[in-house]
C-alpha cells in the first residue's frame, strides 16, 4: 500500500517539475490548521528555495463564495496556473474538479482527510490522498508527512526543516500509541538522519520544561480526577508520593526510572478508582529534537 502510494507521490513531483519548467507559478491554498501550516511552511521553503513565484492563503470556510473568488470573473480571481490544495479538498473534489475544467487551472489536492472519491489522476486534476491507497488517514498520514514525501521525491535538499514533517502527525494524536504508516516511515528517515530521538516516556504536555505539578495539574489530555485543574491537589498528590522532594521545584526529568514508575502507577490508580480503564495512552513515543541539530 505504501509502496504504490508513494510511486504516486512521485508522478504527483513529477507533474509539479513540469509545470515549473513550463514557467507556471502557484496558488497554495491550506487549511488554518497546524497540520496545514507545517505543509505550507514547507511547500513554500521548497518554492523559495528554488525561485518559484508562489502565492499563499489560509482557508477557513469552503462555501460557495470561496469557489467565486477562486474561480470567478478574471478580475475577481486568482491568475496563477497551479493551484495546490494543503490538508483540505477532498470532501469537495468533484466540485473543484468541474471548477477548474471551466477555468482550466492544474489543480493538486494533498489531504488525507475522508474521500468522496477515490479518483486520483483526471486531466490536469491529482488527488494526493493515502486513503485512496488504504492507508489509514486519521491515524497513518498526515498532510505534513505527504508533503516531507514529495519534497524528497523531487530531490529537495532538506536542511533540519523536515522535522516540521511530523507536526501534523503529533497535532492530529496520530502518535497516541506510536506512529505508524506513512508517519512511521517519516520517523524512520528522521532518525537515520540523527535529527529526532525516541524515548519511551509518559506523555504529558510541557513535561520537560515545566514543574511537575503544573504539568499535572494543567494536562488536558489525560484527566487525572481530583488532580487536574488543580495546583493544590496536584502538590498534595505529588508530596505524598514524594515526601523528601521540593515538589514546586521538581521536574520530571528529576525523577529516578523507579520514581518515574511510581508516580505513572499513582495516576493510573486513581484513573481506575475513578471507572477511567483507558490508560495506555499516559506512557509511550516522545520525540526529542537533537540538541546538536
Amino acid at each position: 500500500m505504501i509502496d504504490r502510494f508513494l510511486s504516486f507521490v512521485e508522478d504527483v513531483s513529477d507533474q509539479i517539475h513540469k509545470s515549473i519548467e513550463n514557467g507556471d507559478n502557484f496558488l497554495v491554498l491550506s487549511a488554518n490548521t497546524p497540520d496545514g501550516l507545517a505543509s505550507s511552511i514547507l511547500l513554500l521553503k521548497f518554492f523559495y528555495e528554488n525561485d518559484i513565484e508562489a502565492h499563499f492563503k489560509f482557508v477557513d470556510i469552503i462555501d460557495d463564495s470561496f469557489f467565486q473568488y477562486l474561480f470567478g470573473s478574471p478580475e475577481k480571481s486568482y491568475d496563477q496556473h497551479v493551484y495546490i490544495f494543503l490538508d483540505l479538498g477532498s470532501r469537495f473534489i468533484g466540485k473543484l474538479y468541474d471548477k477548474s475544467r471551466e477555468k482550466g487551472k492544474k489543480i493538486i489536492v494533498i489531504d488525507h482527510h475522508d474521500l468522496l472519491s477515490k479518483s486520483i489522476k483526471l486531466e490536469d486534476f491529482y488527488q494526493l490522498n493515502p486513503n485512496a491507497f488504504g492507508i489509514d488517514g486519521k491515524k497513518e498520514a498526515s498532510t505534513s508527512s505527504i508533503i516531507y514525501f514529495l519534497l524528497k521525491s523531487y530531490g529537495f535538499s532538506f536542511k533540519g526543516e523536515e522535522i516540521l514533517g511530523l507536526a501534523g502527525a503529533i497535532s492530529e494524536r496520530q502518535d497516541i500509541r506510536e506512529l505508524s504508516g506513512l508517519n512511521k516511515y517519516l520517523l524512520e528517515d528522521l532518525v537515520d538522519k540523527e535529527l529526532v530521538e525516541v524515548r519511551k516516556s509518559i506523555k504529558l504536555m510541557g513535561f520537560l520544561t515545566k514543574p511537575l505539578y503544573k504539568v499535572l495539574s494543567s494536562s488536558l489530555d489525560i484527566y487525572i480526577p481530583g488532580i487536574s485543574g488543580s495546583d493544590k491537589k496536584s502538590i498534595e498528590f505529588l508530596k505524598r508520593i514524594f515526601p523528601n522532594k521540593d515538589i514546586e521545584k521538581l521536574y520530571f526529568s528529576d525523577l529516578k526510572p523507579e520514581e518515574e514508575k511510581k508516580l505513572i502507577n499513582e495516576m493510573i490508580k486513581i484513573r481506575v478508582l475513578n471507572d477511567i480503564m483507558q490508560n495506555e495512552k499516559i506512557v509511550g513515543d516522545i520525540y526529542l529534537l537533537r540538541k546538536d541539530n
